[in-house]
């Protein structure tokens, strides 16, 4: 009886952790798109010596590693106002037996594309897309400017000030009805704000400079500033030993600059992303081989924008309990109170920790039990 009685609390209490199960087929319709957009942005200029090689990018490496240097190093020579076109490659979908209301967009991270939110391996596994879909959402996920199928930029432009702006326009795109004409004449009356790493990084700065109410809610997975980014960074700069892309992979990355990195191996990038045991080996290398290289001003941007927001929207945090990113690694007892303050008015705020959960959140064996977590806390607060 005691058992029986623990079970019932536990599971109407949400304290049960959450678990994957698999999906049967969806049935869903879904179309790719190309979104133009002109953005003006205030973009930061690299100040320091381009790399001429790998080498370059080592010393850049021990200089940001080694104590008392790191705190000093400037990589900006100033700011300047830039207007530019880009052509944004995304897909929409939606269930087949309805016209949702409310429509996610979706924002990956860095060394990804859009299909993070659609992994095509055993996609009834892995799916996010899929899921939320299944639960009568529509979802517009993108690629980001420099990945995928979008436009591709110089390595040292190619920075979070550009990525806010087209998110931006992207939500005005969708506002004004634009999408409509595609997705059998709907308009969603709720926008809620999706984003991975990189992805919630600019989902995050958007909602902290535009205004804060632009969307209806937000949730930022696999970020946080305060719970150990800021002080892990250096480390995870060196552990991942990175390198100019187009030396890595000359036949997918040969047009990329030098200003655009990437991991150096498989294992470095589990290193990084996965929490061991909780994964297929196999995710992780089709991961890898369909990822994506990170501008050096992706990097450094982030250390210069502001992520405080007034938004009373209601925004979840969720995280991997073993992200190695953002919480070196366990984020139990710092991540709830690191990312309260970036969002202090917004009604409905919740963190949320994942179990058993790396970085990469999206090819975690129990990653449907996560999406369940996202899509019970945007019911619960009427999106």
């Amino acid at each position: 009886m005691d058992l029986l009685l623990f079970l019932f609390v536990a599971l109407f209490s949400g304290f049960l952790p959450a678990h994957g199960a698999e999906l049967r087929d969806v049935d869903k319709f879904c179309f790719n798109i190309t979104i133009p957009v002109n953005v003006t942005s205030n973009n930061f200029v690299f100040g320091l010596p381009k790399f001429s090689n790998n080498l370059d990018v080592t010393a850049l490496n021990i200089e940001f590693n080694t104590r008392g240097v790191a705190a000093a190093l400037n990589p900006f020579a100033g700011t300047h106002n830039e207007t530019a076109a880009y052509q944004i490659a995304g897909t929409y979908c939606r269930p087949s037996y309805n016209k949702p209301s409310t429509l996610l967009l979706a924002t990956h991270g860095a060394t990804l594309d859009r299909y993070y939110w659609h992994f095509p391996y055993q996609s009834s596994k892995y799916s996010f897309v899929d899921f939320v879909v299944s639960k009568g959402y529509s979802v517009l996920f993108y690629d980001r400017v420099g990945a995928g199928e979008s436009t591709k930029l110089n390595g040292y432009v190619s920075q979070i000030p550009i990525h806010v702006a087209v998110l931006e326009q992207l939500i005005q795109y969708v506002r004004s009805g634009c999408l409509s004409s595609y997705a059998g004449g709907v308009t969603p009356k709720k926008i809620v704000l999706v984003g991975h790493s990189l992805g919630s990084i600019v989902s995050n700065a958007l909602l902290a400079s535009a205004n804060p109410t632009i969307v209806d809610g937000a949730v930022l997975t696999g970020w946080s500033l305060n719970s150990g980014l800021l002080a892990g960074a250096p480390g995870i700069f060196a552990a991942t030993q990175l390198k100019i892309a187009n030396t890595v992979n000359p036949s997918r990355w040969g047009a990329y600059d030098n200003g655009w990195v990437t991991v150096i191996d498989i294992y470095s990038c589990i290193q990084l992303f996965y929490k061991i045991g909780s994964f297929d080996f196999a995710t992780a290398q089709l991961a890898l081989a369909s990822s994506w290289p990170i501008s050096i001003m992706e990097f450094f941007t982030l250390f210069a924008m502001n992520f405080v927001s007034q938004s009373t929207i209601p925004v979840l945090f969720f995280t991997g309990s073993n992200d190695m990113v953002i919480c070196q690694g366990d984020c139990n007892g710092v991540y709830a109170n690191a990312v309260a303050p970036l969002f202090p008015k917004s009604v409905g705020f919740e963190a949320y920790i994942q179990p058993n959960t790396g970085h990469i959140l999206t090819t975690a064996y129990n990653a449907t039990g996560g999406y369940r977590v996202i899509t019970d806390y945007l019911k619960k607060n009427g999106l």
